[in-house]
């Protein structure tokens, strides 16, 4: 029995020198960090973006949770990646990314994202809370639309998804947004009701 209690113990002893491994923890990293750069420059590729940016590679520093896009030239970080739209898309495909690899390896993350006003580079805020019902002809309309076509595809994929979407924009020709809408905040209504007290 002893010579037993010594065996389970080398064993277990042998067992976390090997999940504290350096070299296996960096292994493993870079092994996610690859993974995720190719997540999220699949879904970019659905979104909107800047030319120069299309099908280029999507870099994720797990260190300093940084993004950046691999050119043929350097690495450019998301502050000089340019517009609101460049920017945006990054966001969103990183974050969709992230929540996807969480699912693959069965982490304990919960599958919920939220996004605020997805149309801000194209309907930028004019000081009021009213909704913006978009028509199809409006040049913006295309590239917001890609956004949504990305999360729509992202809940269909059946991973448990679910997104919560605060817009002004309202699709009314689209059944998939009309269907998704939980609430609409307009003629009065709206996400902090006016006679809630202030804060003191």
């Amino acid at each position: 029995e002893p010579v037993d209690l010594a065996e389970a113990l080398r064993h277990e002893a042998a067992m976390l020198a090997e999940e504290l491994d350096p070299e296996l923890k960096r292994d493993q990293l870079a092994a996610a960090k690859t993974r995720l750069s190719k997540l999220a420059t699949e879904i970019a590729a659905r979104l909107p973006l800047e030319a120069a940016y299309i099908d280029q590679p999507i870099e994720i520093n797990l260190r300093s949770l940084t993004v950046s896009v691999v050119t043929a030239r350097e690495l450019e970080s998301m502050r000089a990646i340019g517009s609101d739209e460049n920017r945006q898309t990054l966001h969103v495909a990183v974050l969709l990314a992230f929540h996807r690899f969480f699912f693959e390896r069965r982490r304990p993350v919960p599958g919920f994202v939220l996004f605020d006003q997805l149309s801000r580079p194209y309907y930028p805020p004019t000081g009021d809370d009213q909704e913006v019902e978009v028509a199809e002809n409006e040049p913006e309309v295309a590239s917001l639309r890609q956004y949504f076509d990305a999360l729509f595809a992202e809940a269909a994929r059946g991973e448990g998804m679910q997104m919560l979407v605060l817009e002004h924009a309202y699709f009314a020709e689209d059944p998939r947004y009309v269907g998704a809408t939980r609430e609409r905040w307009i003629g009065g209504r709206r996400l902090i009701p006016d006679d809630w007290p202030d804060r003191a």
